[in-house]
């Protein structure tokens, strides 16, 4: 099955699934709270994907950052209360101006994908955005695979450049990988 064809059905799937947001938002704000990191990047929500806005109001301790499509398809990262604007895909994201905050600062990321190995490969869209923020990110950088566990796959059509998560966040709990 090409990346294409994978793609199609893993939207499908996924937007056939109850929403987990409020389920994943508790389990990541209990597992967050034992690591306590000072900054986490988390994605803005589109369709069918699980929303992580709950996690700034749980979690007012912790740093919370967001990303925005920059003109040269590359991903900056921005104060996550600043995502007031959508962009060509809907998805909301800081305004053109607002102050950029360095990649080396996060210590977890959450990260949205269509599908995922359990070994942590990852499925996105297909732009590549993330594909080019995740090697900015300190190496130390917890990167955390948000899904359903449905859209878990044996196997993914991966390149030697794929960037793999350390953790998987699923309904039944987060998992190192």
């Amino acid at each position: 099955m090409t990346k294409h064809q994978l793609r199609l059905e893993q939207r499908a799937l996924r937007a056939a699934l109850p929403n987990a947001s409020k389920l994943l938002c508790s389990q990541l704000a209990s597992w967050l709270e034992k690591r306590q990191p000072k900054t986490v990047l988390a994605y803005k929500a589109f369709g069918s994907e699980i929303s992580l806005d709950a996690l700034p109001l749980l979690l007012p301790q912790i740093r919370f950052l967001t990303t925005r499509v920059a003109p040269n398809q590359t991903l900056t990262l921005h104060d996550f209360a600043l995502a007031t604007v959508p962009n060509k895909y809907g998805i909301l994201e800081p305004p053109a101006q607002t102050p950029q905050i360095s990649p080396a600062l996060p210590d977890v990321a959450l990260i949205p994908g269509l599908a995922f190995t359990k070994s942590g490969g990852r499925l996105g869209y297909g732009g590549g955005y993330y594909d080019r923020l995740l090697p900015t990110l300190r190496p130390d950088c917890l990167r955390v695979g948000i899904a359903h566990s449905a859209l878990l796959v044996p196997a993914l059509p991966l390149e030697e450049t794929d960037v793999f998560m350390t953790h998987l966040a699923l309904e039944d709990g987060i998992v190192q990988l």
